[in-house]
């Protein structure tokens, strides 16, 4: 039993053959070509040459795509303990993919992550870093400082469900963070060197396109809501011409819960509506309204705007009925959607 390292690469440099000579001294090594061009090919005999596995994608299909290779071949050779998986682009040191490798010698059921140093990258990557990490936390409630890292410890027992998760690209390492809690894997972050050659300018991160494949998940939890609040505003705003401002509240409200508890069963959660869920989602809707009427009502008489009082009441309780939601009326569907990557 043992080790083993993974490392998918598309369109790799001359830096991948001493960075593979260097770690097949420690580790049986694994590379995915992933449909990288022909003019590679040679690059890929000297991996060869150093002792390193390679498998081909006739195409390009994706780093999530590439992992999944490798995880499969190395799966079928029986005699690995765990995979490390680490980047083609230079971005890990040796002494990082060793302390992951000692980590996982000490806790081989833990799912380790190598985390970086925020303040030493370039602006391009911290700005995108940080601002996946803030959602991710946000609509989680998972405590990862690196969401983005290509630098993991893989345990062996995890290797079907990781075959299983869907994501062929960017959103397959994404997805695999918020199945953890579904998995009820232990998971653990090792501080790592932070290395940037050139920039990143070797990187084939995508801002937009692969931005939105990392973000899908954690947006799918905002998007009912936000369609469910200006259904909410507009009509709000209809009902102040006939009706006081706490009336207007309650009745916008009510039929806004209505709408957001579908669009939650049907493309967030991706569960069945249920008299359990429908009975724990009215509980909450009748609590927010209550809530909400009674102190929009109370900042109005005190002489604030309607809607400004509407708007600090709707932000105080958002979070709240966001989290009652995840953890309590759709727990189960949101666990399933999770181990999914739905």
């Amino acid at each position: 039993m043992g080790i083993y390292l993974l490392i998918p690469a598309y369109q790799p440099d001359e830096r991948l053959v001493p960075f593979v000579r260097e770690l097949t001294e420690e580790f049986k090594v694994v590379v995915v070509d992933d449909g990288s061009a022909p003019a590679c090919r040679e690059l890929f005999s000297r991996v060869q040459a150093e002792g390193a596995t390679v498998l081909y994608h006739g195409s390009n299909l994706g780093k999530g795509a590439a992992l999944k290779t490798g995880l499969h071949y190395i799966k079928e050779l029986s005699d690995a303990s765990g995979v490390i998986t680490a980047d083609a682009d230079g971005q890990h040191g040796k002494k990082d993919i060793l302390r992951i490798r000692d980590a996982m010698l000490l806790a081989p059921d833990t799912l380790f992550l190598g985390g970086r140093d925020f303040k030493k990258m370039p602006p391009r990557s911290r700005f995108g870093n940080t601002m996946t990490r803030f959602f991710f936390r946000l609509f989680t409630g998972i405590r990862v400082s690196d969401t983005q890292t290509g630098l993991r410890g893989l345990p062996a027992y995890l290797f079907d469900r990781l075959l299983e998760l869907s994501g062929e690209r960017y959103e397959y390492e994404m997805n695999m963070l918020l199945a953890l809690k579904h998995w009820g894997a232990a998971y653990e972050e090792l501080p790592i060197e932070t290395i940037y050659i050139d920039n990143n300018r070797a990187s084939h991160f995508h801002a937009l396109r692969d931005g939105w494949r990392v973000f899908s998940r954690v947006v799918k939890y905002s998007l009912s809501s936000l369609g469910s609040t200006a259904f909410d505003y507009v009509l709000y705003a209809l009902l102040l011409f006939v009706l006081r401002p706490s009336w207007s509240y309650g009745i916008a409200k009510a039929c806004a819960a209505v709408l957001n508890f579908e669009l939650n069963c049907r493309f967030v959660f991706h569960g069945r509506r249920s008299f359990k869920n429908a009975l724990g989602y009215a509980a909450l809707a009748l609590f927010s309204m209550s809530a909400g009427a009674f102190l929009v009502s109370l900042l109005t008489k005190e002489g604030m705007n309607n809607f400004l009082a509407k708007l600090i009441i709707d932000l105080a309780l958002f979070f709240l009925n966001y989290l009652v939601q995840k953890y309590l009326i759709f727990k189960k569907a949101a666990d399933k959607a999770a181990e999914k990557g739905a």
